[in-house]
């Protein structure tokens, strides 16, 4: 008869007497084990937060990230940027995100603060245009 081999947590060193296969006797065995290894992983690979992070905000904006490639220069301004603000119709969703249907465009954090400023009206941005021609007048004279 066959004796069998003692078995012991790799982790732990708990005996594991009955087991055959696994290697760690408990699944926070495991994820103890494996801490360090995904903390060096991410370590090495400083990209792939930040490719999951933009996707996670694609999503939440409606929007499949694997069948889209968002712009790089602001829609108003064109000034050009890592990371654009995803500007949509407020009236739609009136949430953080969107519901997809109602994006309107790519904006610099500056463009996307001053409309939100004027609370997304254009009689009020009409009004500032309208004031800072006459201030521009003014100060021509």
């Amino acid at each position: 008869m066959a004796q069998s081999i003692p078995r012991y947590c790799a982790q732990c060193n708990a005996d594991m007497a009955g087991s055959k296969r696994r290697k760690y006797c408990s699944a926070d065995c495991y994820q103890n084990a494996m801490r360090p290894v995904r903390h060096q992983w991410r370590r090495d690979n400083p990209d792939y937060r930040k490719r999951q992070s933009e996707r996670q905000r694609l999503r939440r904006h409606g929007i499949d990230p694997d069948n889209f490639t968002p712009s790089s220069t602001c829609d108003i301004c064109g000034d050009k940027q890592e990371t654009l603000a995803i500007d949509h119709d407020h009236d739609c969703c009136s949430g953080k995100y969107s519901c997809g249907s109602c994006i309107r465009g790519f904006l610099c954090n500056n463009c996307n603060n001053g409309l939100g400023r004027f609370r997304d009206d254009p009689l009020l941005l009409r009004a500032a245009i309208e004031y800072l021609c006459r201030a521009n007048m003014l100060s021509d004279t």
